[in-house]
């Protein structure tokens, strides 16, 4: 009995019934009733040929309707709640700090974006486009004493709440070129900002964030992940970043505090003009032709056109939001969500 499916159990019923009725027909009639009963039996054969062959094509059928109307008819995601969450975020000066405090602050979260320029263009259009939760903190991480300025600030504004969430973003990539050509400068320069500033920045913090079991979400790079020619200095800092984040998920998750990592691909933030990367180029072939005492032959000036072309290529996106609607769930831990073409989250 119980190797028999629904299926089976339903066409017996409708065998039967038809069975049943050619069978009642048979006994009430008198005279005639070969006619009557062959009657019923074909149609009992063709109910029984009709079902084995369109009952799969039925159940699918049905199946799809119930599904299109599930997802027609379900309602939308709940958004992630922001009252009375504060969140801070590091180098809000362009591109996707400064889209994310905007975007923060448009859905209601309380926000604390640091800035090196407290008089640029970033800083300005933060306080002159966002609500009055917005609070704009001069920091320069690489700078102890911002650093800790800051978190007084934030404690002082915060009172015994917390901080929900701070997000890494400050970064710096200070040229492209040849580990061999570039200035041990560049190296320690992108290990300032990139590893030993963000490093300042979450331990000063921490006690903020373990206070209320909130998160630390970090913008980091591929260029961590797997090495690109001439990113050296840049790469090895994010990578450096990467192994500090992945370690601090195990450390802090018996806090119930949340890390996450995010590497972006490439994406046009803050300088990006076609004068400032000549100037930054033409910099980096004169200092290594300087430096090798040497005219810049035709292997400097090809790592100067690939600098240009890396700058200015097409598949960079012009667009720094990257849909911080949807990622900024993935990351904060408000549920899944698919990242965006060209964006992973760790």
């Amino acid at each position: 009995m119980e190797d028999y499916t629904l299926p089976f159990w339903i066409y017996l019923a409708v065998l039967t019934v038809f069975v049943g009725g050619a069978m009642k027909k048979l006994l009430a009639s008198q005279l005639s009733a070969a006619p009557s009963l062959v009657a019923w039996l074909g149609a009992t054969v063709l109910v029984e040929r009709v079902w084995a062959l369109c009952l799969p094509a039925v159940l699918l059928l049905l199946l799809l309707l119930a599904c299109f109307l599930y997802f027609r008819t379900r309602p939308p995601p709940a958004a992630l709640p922001a009252r009375g969450k504060a969140v801070l975020i590091t180098g809000c000066d362009s591109g996707f700090g400064n889209a994310t405090a905007k975007r923060l602050d448009a859905l209601g979260f309380e926000v604390f974006a640091t800035v090196l320029d407290p008089s640029g263009d970033g800083a300005r259009d933060l306080l002159r486009t966002c609500s009055p939760r917005l609070t704009v903190l001069q920091v320069d991480i690489t700078q102890q004493q911002q650093v800790q300025q800051a978190l007084l600030d934030t404690q002082a504004k915060l009172g015994p709440k917390g901080l929900w969430a701070l997000v890494n973003n400050a970064g710096v990539c200070v040229n492209f070129g040849d580990s061999e050509l570039s200035l041990m400068e560049n190296f320690r320069g992108c290990m300032e900002v990139n590893f030993f500033g963000t490093l300042s920045v979450t331990r000063s913090f921490l006690p903020l964030l373990r206070q209320t079991r909130g998160r630390i979400i970090t913008i980091s790079s591929p260029a961590g992940d797997q090495p690109f020619p001439c990113l050296a200095a840049y790469g090895a800092s994010k990578a450096a970043l990467n192994l500090l984040t992945n370690t601090l998920r195990h450390e802090l998750e018996p806090w119930g505090v949340k890390v996450s990592t995010v590497l972006p691909s490439s994406f046009r933030t803050g300088c990006r003009g076609s004068r400032c990367s000549r100037t930054r180029s033409s910099t980096f072939i004169t200092a290594a032709g300087s430096r090798l005492e040497l005219k810049p032959p035709d292997d400097l000036r090809e790592s100067e056109r690939f600098y240009t072309f890396t700058l200015n290529m097409k598949s960079c996106s012009s667009d720094s939001s990257w849909n911080q609607n949807q990622d900024w769930t993935a990351a904060a831990g408000g549920g899944p969500a698919e990242p965006e073409p060209g964006l992973k989250v760790l």
